[in-house]
């Protein structure tokens, strides 16, 4: 049988769960294993530094306090604030990283953030099959890979958004993301500014290729609304699947 490992990296906030699956022949050799981990911990402590709220001196909290021009940012930070400009612009201000009054990117920072750290050190582990499988999951939104022709499946949960013990609904993915957002916020997502006045949703759960397009979206449904989100999916022709939860504890898949 293939062996599952997990390993917790630390960020300076929330930690990082990685779960890689090793194959049933062969292993993946110390040397790399211990890379990986330092690699990882290493990208994280990198972006703490850079998109700390806590830091008085990450790019980030320079930026609030305007003592940072766009036009100084890091590739990180640039590459975070273009993103949120764009789904600012493609949402029609559903998705707002000003709604608080200054640039706030956690509507699509965490899943931007572990996009990357999958995209860059665990797909190539996947593609040179070192691995079978691997995930990354931050707080429960989470990217997930399979090896080709490799038969092996995730299977994720939903938790309520009013008991975080309760599973409300499973799926089963090989390649694709995860990402959870809720009204109130949570303890790595920021609260959500939402347009209704009295608002619809409490969750919104969306699946996608891409944890970065996964996180956005359901940041935007929450902050749109189940009606005003189903009319968005439409007319943008979008191939995803999810479940709401509306503020009568109704479930809507779609």
């Amino acid at each position: 049988m293939s062996k599952l490992l997990t390993i917790q990296i630390e960020t300076g906030t929330a930690p990082i769960d990685v779960r890689l699956v090793m194959p049933r022949f062969g292993h993946l050799s110390e040397s790399t294993f211990q890379q990986l981990i330092t690699s990882l911990s290493r990208y994280f402590m990198r972006l703490n530094l850079c998109f700390s709220r806590d830091r008085t001196d990450s790019e980030l909290c320079q930026f609030q306090r305007g003592e940072l021009a766009p036009s100084a940012f890091g590739p990180e930070l640039q590459a975070v604030y273009q993103l949120a400009l764009k789904a600012q612009a493609d949402t029609a201000n559903a998705f707002d990283p000003f709604y608080a009054g200054t640039f706030d990117p956690r509507g699509l920072l965490k899943g931007w953030m572990l996009f990357q750290a999958f995209e860059t050190y665990l797909r190539p582990l996947l593609q040179d099959q070192s691995l079978v499988a691997a995930a990354i999951n931050g707080g429960g939104d989470v990217q997930m890979g399979v090896t080709a022709r490799s038969e092996f499946v995730w299977n994720v949960g939903v938790e309520s958004p009013n008991d975080m013990s309760h599973v409300i609904k499973r799926y089963r993915i090989k390649n694709g993301a995860m990402a959870t957002s809720m009204r109130g916020g949570s303890a790595i997502g920021g609260p959500i500014q939402c347009q209704e006045g009295a608002p619809s949703l409490d969750q919104a759960t969306v699946l996608a290729p891409s944890l970065i397009a996964a996180d956005t979206l359901a940041t935007t449904a929450v902050a749109m609304g189940e009606r005003a989100f189903e009319s968005f999916k439409q007319q943008r022709q979008l191939k995803i699947m999810g479940l709401l939860v509306t503020a009568q504890d109704n479930l809507v898949e779609f």
